[in-house]
């Protein structure tokens, strides 16, 4: 009888991860809309191996001046965008660690946004944004490596 509560229990849960996870999409997507009607979208993320996660979405003129940034950054699905008041009116080209000193977000949402920049003048340039691998491609690549030295 224990394995059919247990059962109903994983079940729900998983439920409510699928639930919430299309809710948390949905959101994405309407601010990214939003922010597309203003002008160019530049995304950065930094995933969390031990902390939380976060994505930051910037939209953008012509020029480079930041009409709207904002963050995403959690564990849950829960976790929505916000705004990142300080960055409106910026110039992405002129993002640096120094200027963000003033900032009032933490350290991992300030690397969040120079990847951002990062991924804005890369672009800019003309270039294809490399592909990372995941942390299990990684990890195999890292293991490869050290058996060949072997």
């Amino acid at each position: 009888m224990n394995i059919y509560i247990f059962g109903v229990f994983a079940l729900t849960a998983y439920l409510l991860q699928v639930f919430l996870g299309a809710k948390q999409i949905r959101h994405f997507n309407e601010v990214y809309r939003r922010l597309r009607n203003r002008g160019k979208v530049v995304i950065g993320k930094k995933p969390g191996k031990l902390c939380a996660g976060t994505i930051v979405m910037m939209a953008v003129d012509d020029k480079g001046k930041i009409l709207e940034a904002v963050k995403m950054q959690g564990f849950t699905v829960l976790a929505k965008f916000k705004p990142i008041f300080s960055l409106e009116g910026e110039y992405i080209q002129q993002i640096n660690e120094h200027s963000l000193s003033n900032c009032k977000e933490n350290n991992f949402t300030r690397k969040t946004i120079l990847d951002a920049r990062d991924v804005y003048l890369y672009v800019q340039q003309g270039k294809k944004m490399p592909e990372t691998k995941g942390f299990f491609a990684a990890l195999h690549s890292k293991i490869k490596l050290l058996t060949t030295k072997i």
